[in-house]
């Protein structure tokens, strides 16, 4: 229910089982599209449109025909992204996770039961990090089922991998292999140097799981490390389990074993002085045999002459460390490891998951056992931080680190190096940053519920209690909320289950925002003085004014900025720059020079930087909330947010922290405040654009000193700051 001839606003996201939405339109033909400055002037019912997809696998309520497609829109911040795989799937080519983005990808493959089948070549190589789970994948070519490339990382705790070709289950190139559970492996690969997993260089992992040849061993290990078992002072023989046609196990390099059963016609393990570490008075026992089908196999595990019991806790969807512990037979167990999960109540060990018997430390268990947390909800309330901690350091300290210039940039890189901030190199096309660090430093804190269910999230009443609507603006995937604005409160609930609530007060800085596109933040929430009589006046508005890097060609980029409430997209650079970006609806290019602004030395680029800010203020006053970028979000870009800021009466202490954030963007170069700009013949700094317009009223008459019209150009900052100030 809105007020006649408002502004419809945020509009809410609908979900189809295999359908993608492509947004809300005024009549079923879908002719004319509503965005937030829809004005509604009569009762009205909106449609959504649809796009079907023969899916194949999904991300989320995002469906996609083919599991690579839905593969190359996994996310590359560092975040777990599950893809749901929806059929069987013969394929004829290779699942590659692989290219420059491939390590900054986390993904989860939940095969729901289904199986992948290739029949010509491998079914998945990678070098990223990828789970598969719950269901199998099969591979009758002539190549490894799923190979692993330098660098990357494949677990697998359940379902099963068959290769029925001539060559391996697995075949580790170079990464980390984890292989646990209930998982089955086997294949009959055609020669001796292969088994059904091939450890051929990089780390391998196996704690559970059996794996099995029909032709050679089950396991090969040429080269890296191969950690079979746990070392926890207990001996397991019945699980992992290899059973090779030749050998369980045939190694050229010391390997560790500390729990398994290797079972072979010809021995258990072709070479036993290449285990090297297992447990402390364990005895090898290589003397015994075991008939499989009526064919005798030899035997190879070890044995531990002492009565120990290992006792397992299994955190029941929480944490805990440690996960077990080793006592003497007949002992009490004695003190209990304490478990985390989120926001629930930890009521106990027990013996059995549901029912069962508490458990107390002078329990004294008859045998090996499992003991199950017990949990109970109760809806919290929480005051969340959204900066990040790197970014905390630098809010606490910008304002002493930027009055020395010998010492800034040393300060701010000790900083960003001791957070592990993920640099670029000269190369990088600015979308994608390789280099040794590890996190995105331009992205902010995402607010974890304690479960991992996606969300849904609302407004919320903290007077009256009461749940508002539906957010439309933040992202919230396996509970991690991000994008809150700063001040408001939020109701958050499971969608699987909405017992499962709470809400979250959202606090922070500033509003830096988690899309697609990098470097993206809000200038709501900054502090304005218009009248500099000292007294602050108010606070920019959120949502009206976002600045940022350049989109990708992708249009799933424009999505995520669309999904925050930009109706309009300003790009800085020339008109022949970014013409294969993906775009907002609303779109025009502003080109300006950076710095260089001053009529004095630069009339042609003050001229034209003028009109940009000019014509930026009349689309804010018009109702638009702008979203402008040039190519990485810097310096074009800042020296815009410059100048809006001054004009609506942020202080210059504000203005100067807000435009160095982009340093935690991350590239070559990136000092701005005492820098260069990187690549460029134009040498002069951001200091000498400042040293011109250190304060908010010499920003003011450098504006007023090309107006052709006093008073409408008063009249459009009046009325510029009326719209943006809270």
């Amino acid at each position: 229910i809105l007020p006649t001839n408002s502004n419809i606003g945020l509009l809410p996201t609908p979900v189809k089982e295999d359908h993608n939405f492509e947004g809300w339109f005024v009549d079923n033909s879908f002719t004319t599209p509503v965005t937030p400055s829809y004005v509604v002037s009569e009762n009205i019912t909106l449609y959504a449109k649809w796009s079907a997809v023969d899916a194949v696998a999904k991300i989320g309520n995002t469906y996609y025909s083919t599991i690579p497609l839905a593969i190359n829109n996994a996310s590359t911040d560092g975040t777990t992204t599950i893809i749901k795989v929806l059929k069987d799937q013969d394929l004829t080519s290779t699942i590659n996770i692989t290219g420059s983005n491939a390590k900054l990808k986390n993904i989860v493959l939940d095969l729901q039961g289904h199986t992948i089948n290739n029949s010509q070549t491998n079914v998945i190589k990678t070098a990223g990090n990828l789970t598969v789970t719950n269901g199998s994948i099969t591979c009758s070519a002539g190549s490894g089922a799923v190979d692993i490339e330098s660098g990357g990382k494949f677990t697998i705790n359940d379902g099963s991998i068959i290769a029925t070709g001539s060559r391996q289950a697995v075949y580790n190139n170079g990464g980390t292999v984890e292989i646990g559970g209930t998982a089955y492996l086997e294949s009959q690969a055609a020669e001796a140097k292969r088994g059904t997993v091939h450890n051929y260089k990089g780390n391998l992992i196996i704690t559970g799981g059996t794996i099995k040849s029909t032709t050679f061993s089950a396991l090969k290990v040429d080269a890296g490390s191969a950690v079979i078992g746990s070392k926890d002072s207990l001996y397991d023989k019945t699980n992992p389990v290899f059973i090779g046609n030749t050998y369980g196990m045939s190694s050229v390099i010391d390997v560790s074993i500390y729990d398994g059963i290797f079972k072979g016609k010809t021995a258990g393990v072709d070479d036993t002085s290449k285990i090297t570490s297992y447990e402390d008075g364990a005895v090898e026992v290589s003397d015994q045999t075991e008939k499989i089908n009526g064919v005798t196999y030899k035997l190879f595990y070890y044995d531990l002459s002492a009565n120990k019991l290992r006792i397992n806790f299994n955190a029941n969807g929480g944490t805990v460390s440690p996960n077990y512990v080793t006592i003497d037979s007949g002992e009490s167990i004695g003190m209990l490891p304490t478990p985390e999960r989120g926001i629930y109540n930890f009521e106990g060990w027990y013996t059995e998951e549901t029912g069962g018997e508490k458990v107390t430390s002078q329990t004294i268990p008859a045998n090996n056992t499992t003991y199950y947390a017990r949990w109970s909800f109760e809806p919290k309330h929480v005051a969340f931080n959204m900066n990040s901690d790197v970014m905390q350091v630098y809010f606490d300290n910008i304002s002493s680190w930027k009055n020395d210039e010998a010492t800034f940039q040393t300060k701010m890189d000790t900083n960003f190096n001791n957070y592990g901030c993920l640099p670029c190199d000269a190369s990088s096309n600015y979308q994608s940053c390789p280099s040794s660090g590890s996190v995105m430093c331009d992205k902010p804190k995402g607010f974890d519920t304690g479960i991992t269910d996606d969300l849904k999230v609302y407004s919320y009443n903290k007077t009256t209690n009461e749940k508002g609507n539906l957010v439309t603006y933040t992202t919230s995937a396996n509970g991690v909320i991000y994008n809150m604005i700063p001040g408001e409160t939020y109701y958050w609930e499971s969608e699987n289950d909405p017992v499962l609530h709470g809400t979250v007060s959202a606090t922070g800085d500033r509003r830096v925002l988690n899309t697609l596109v990098r470097n993206v933040r809000d200038i709501g929430g900054l502090e304005v003085d218009y009248d500099n009589d000292g007294i602050i006046d108010g606070k920019l508005d959120y949502g009206r004014i976002y600045r940022g890097a350049k989109l990708s060609s992708s249009s799933d980029d424009a999505q995520s900025l669309e999904k925050l409430g930009i109706t309009k997209e300003i790009d800085l650079r020339s008109s022949s720059d970014g013409v294969n970006d993906a775009k907002i609806s609303k779109f025009v290019v502003r080109t300006i020079t950076n710095y260089e602004i001053d009529p004095e030395n630069f009339n042609n680029n003050y001229k034209a930087f003028r009109q940009a800010v000019s014509d930026t203020m009349q689309d804010i006053v018009d109702g638009e909330n702008i979203y402008f970028h040039c190519k990485i979000g810097t310096d074009r870009t800042g020296t815009l947010a410059y100048f809006l800021e001054g004009l609506l009466g942020v202080s210059e202490e504000d203005r100067l922290q807000d435009y160095e954030l982009s340093y935690f963007y991350g590239l070559i170069n990136r000092h701005r405040f005492y820098s260069v700009q990187p690549g460029s013949s134009i040498t002069h700094r951001f200091v000498y654009m400042h040293d011109l317009y250190p304060s908010n009223e010499d920003i003011y008459n450098w504006f007023m000193q090309g107006s052709t019209d006093t008073d409408a150009d008063i009249k459009l900052i009046n009325d510029f700051r009326a719209a943006m100030i809270k």
